[in-house]
């Protein structure tokens, strides 16, 4: 179907075999299934993630549960689609993620990808937090939230609110942006950062207070 419209297909059938084809190739969309053979789909798609942090990555599986679906979100995919599933649907799928690609890729030149962050940087183009050299990668969903937040500071972000910016093409709720905020949380604090950089505010959603610049209470 895809390949009908002038796309240029290369297809694996187990892990080892991906990992082949990917080390010399640089896809724009990557459709992953989470039961391929010789290994863990997950574990690929973070590969691929690492590996090729441009390629835009969909999920085709046959695991339905929510669970399922915030770990493949989490741990690298753009998109979730479950078994059974319409052609027609990841065709419009693969469209819609390219359209969410080229207006990413498409800013002005002049356009800031670092947003100030308690004396790091959070760089738009790589999801990840740095400083000094050294760096704190970060899931989609932990980079959209901790960039929401950034931008919203001071100010109280509902849940509601957060989830939307995320941007979740798939069925998930408001629990979701919970977990996403507990392991940015730990990976903030792994990196130093203060415990109550990000505080919950009760029944209604989340808050980032930046200290003042001089550092004061």
């Amino acid at each position: 179907m895809l390949a009908s419209e002038g796309f240029e297909i290369s297809a694996a059938g187990s892990c080892p075999d991906a990992k082949k084809i990917l080390k010399g190739q640089k896809p724009d969309i990557v459709l992953l299934d989470l039961g391929l053979p010789g290994g863990d789909g997950l574990s690929l798609g973070k590969w691929i993630r690492a590996t090729i942090p441009s390629a835009g990555i969909i999920i085709l599986t046959g695991r339905t549960d929510v669970s399922d679906r915030i770990a493949g979100l989490k741990s690298c995919a753009d998109d979730y689609v479950t078994k059974p599933f319409d052609l027609q649907e990841v065709r419009a799928r693969v469209h819609s993620l390219l359209r969410r690609m080229a207006t990413r890729s498409e800013s002005p030149p002049d356009r800031c990808v670092e947003i100030p962050f308690e004396g790091w940087n959070l760089q738009e183009d790589s999801c990840a937090l740095s400083s000094n050299g050294l760096e704190v990668k970060l899931t989609v969903m932990e980079f959209r939230l901790l960039r929401a937040l950034a931008r919203h500071q001071g100010k109280v972000a509902p849940r509601e609110w957060l989830l939307d910016q995320m941007e979740a093409e798939v069925d998930i709720n408001e629990r979701a942006v919970d977990y996403h905020i507990c392991t940015l949380r730990i990976k903030l604090r792994k990196a130093g950062l203060r415990d109550d950089v990000i505080t919950s505010v009760r029944g209604i959603g989340y808050k980032y207070s930046a200290l003042p610049s001089d550092g004061s209470v």
